[in-house]
């Protein structure tokens, strides 16, 4: 999960990450690493000083991924 919160933490174009997913599945993307939803999960502390913004990307990756 640490590289997986390390990785959306560099993310730049989130458009262009929602145009690579493609459609949502039912359950959203990234559905597998719901327990990313905790902002308190402790593999966010491997995103380092980004930590805050790369939360805040998960959650569109997440919201706009069909999940909520």
């Amino acid at each position: 999960m640490s590289d997986l919160t390390f990785l959306v933490s560099l993310v730049r174009d989130l458009n262009g990450v929602m145009d690579d997913l493609g459609p949502a599945p039912e359950e959203g993307h990234l559905a597998l690493a719901n327990v990313l939803d905790d902002p308190h999960h402790h593999a966010w502390l491997a995103a380092g000083h980004a930590t805050e913004d790369a939360f805040l990307i998960w959650e569109v990756l997440r919201t706009r991924g069909g999940r909520r």
